[in-house]
């Protein structure tokens, strides 16, 4: 095999076999052979120069370089001889990052035979990468350096040699920043708006038919009240139906109420309906209710049959208005599930809306008005010398100037003449009959009293007890405590002893 003119380097010997098979006859005719597919092998050799030249290594690597390249290596040797690396040699580039301008390798000072590497055995040269501008790629390529032996610059000889480097552009802080900012925000952020638009879309107050109406009410002893009756709904309720778009509204208004759709924090669950009314707390008969201030009111979208309490803000803790809502195909059933929830509900949660206003809560028993009977109710006194409950039970009184306190009274009506004993049953309306007379109320100015001069609970007689007094004869003095005899013993809490 003649070498003779091929670079020193690597290289690939190709080998070639044809085989054609033998000739052959047949009926006594010839038939030649047959030629097959040649089969072809290729060798990987090195090819070395004379033994007088030094030997190169067949590859160098540069590393990696972040920005600007300029990279060094070394390139094994081994032999004796010369090598340098011509100044005008241009690199034979593969494959290189785009836009990194001109690459060169340079080897020091080794840029003629003048100025060669003089190497004896196991000499590593040195190799400088450079390139104009930074990429993010690798390059590769070939870079053909000249040797010759010692002495022998006419005899010099290319040899190629192989190289490589990895490039990278350095980090953009900004725009990595940037980067990565926008990927945490569309990454879930698009999913999350996907979510929120859905749901957005869907938070409507339904198109079916609607009728509302708002009543006044008052709760009285844990009863629902309306125009003083126990609360009721009346035929004429709930007739007028309110206009709605048949594909749904997200906002509403009924009767100074206005409802408003809304989606919520959450991207998650269904929406709801606000009720705001100006200077009003309220409170829905729909869970949960209200917001976290428990003063505004919150709905289902579908507000058809709940209802809603309202009351306006600084007036009457225990007075009100419910707002309900019911659809406009409503059945008889229904409405009365509605009424019997109201009477059931509204108590309970008119004092959960004033406690959460904080304002104060009237208690049931302190609601009704004064009175000469009956029971409940601030009583203020008729005349000097009476400053009592006036037959009431409970309560307070403001009680006029007097000058002494009265006794122990209780059920019944307004009369001078003594009670009944507690323990015996009224009988009808006639004046003696009533247990707890005028003369005979808290704080009354008589000569039966509690705690008075002469009569009073544990003052004045030896049993303590005091003992209704006879009736006087109309227009007769009052007897002072000097004139009134001793009283049989009284038990209060039963029949007298005999």
């Amino acid at each position: 095999m003649d070498l003779k003119g091929l670079p020193v380097g690597p290289a690939q010997m190709r080998l070639s076999l044809t085989v054609t098979t033998a000739p052959t006859t047949y009926k006594g005719k010839a038939i030649p052979g047959t030629v097959l597919e040649p089969a072809m092998v290729s060798i990987p050799v090195n090819l070395t120069p004379p033994a007088n030249f030094p030997v190169l290594g067949s590859r160098v690597d540069f590393g990696q370089a972040e920005g600007v390249p300029s990279l060094f290596a070394n390139l094994g040797a081994s032999g004796a001889g010369c090598v340098w690396l011509p100044a005008a040699q241009e690199l034979k580039v593969v494959a290189s990052p785009a836009a990194i301008g001109k690459s060169a390798i340079t080897m020091g000072k080794a840029v003629s035979a003048d100025s060669c590497i003089s190497i004896t055995s196991g000499e590593q040269l040195p190799l400088n990468y450079t390139a104009e501008n930074a990429g993010n790629g690798s390059i590769n390529g070939t870079v053909t350096l000249m040797i010759s032996p010692d002495g022998e610059p006419d005899k010099a000889m290319p040899v190629d040699v192989a190289f490589t480097a990895s490039l990278a552009k350095p980090l953009n802080t900004t725009n990595f920043i940037l980067a990565l900012i926008v990927a945490l925000v569309l990454g879930p952020g698009i999913p999350l708006v996907l979510l929120y638009l859905a749901k957005w879309l869907v938070a409507k107050i339904p198109g079916s038919s609607l009728s509302a109406e708002l009543i006044p009410i008052t709760v009285a002893y844990g009863q629902v009240e309306r125009d003083g009756v126990p609360f009721a709904l009346r035929p004429t309720d709930l007739v007028q139906l309110l206009p709605i778009d048949p594909g749904g509204v997200r906002s509403l208004s009924v009767a100074g109420v206005n409802f408003k759709a809304r989606t919520g924090r959450s991207p998650l669950g269904t929406g709801y309906v606000s009720v705001d009314s100006p200077n009003r707390v309220g409170i829905s008969s729909a869970y949960p209710g209200a917001d976290s201030t428990g003063t505004q009111a919150r709905l289902p979208l579908a507000i058809h049959n709940n209802w809603v309490l309202l009351r306006d803000r600084g007036t009457d803790p225990q007075s009100g208005y419910v707002l309900i809502l019911a659809g406009g195909d409503i059945s008889a059933t229904r409405r009365q599930n509605i009424e019997d929830d109201i009477k059931r509900r509204l108590p309970e949660m008119l004092g959960r809306l004033n406690e959460a206003a904080a304002e104060p809560v009237l208690e049931a028993a302190m609601a009704g008005g004064g009175s000469d009977s009956g029971t409940g109710g601030f009583a203020q006194g008729q005349t000097p010398d009476a400053g009592a409950f006036g037959g009431g039970f409970g309560g307070f009184t403001q009680q006029a100037p007097a000058p002494a306190a009265g006794g122990f009274g209780g059920f019944g009506s307004e009369t001078t003449s003594g009670g009944q004993p507690q323990g015996e049953p009224n009988q009808g309306n006639a004046p003696q009959q009533g247990f707890g007379s005028v003369n005979q109320g808290f704080g009354q100015d008589t000569a039966q009293g509690f705690g008075s001069a002469n009569q009073g609970f544990g003052q004045g007689t030896p049993d303590g007890w005091a003992v209704p007094p006879a009736p006087e004869p109309q227009g007769a003095d009052v007897p002072g405590p000097e004139d009134t005899a001793p009283p049989a013993p009284y038990n209060p809490w039963g029949p007298p002893t005999s």
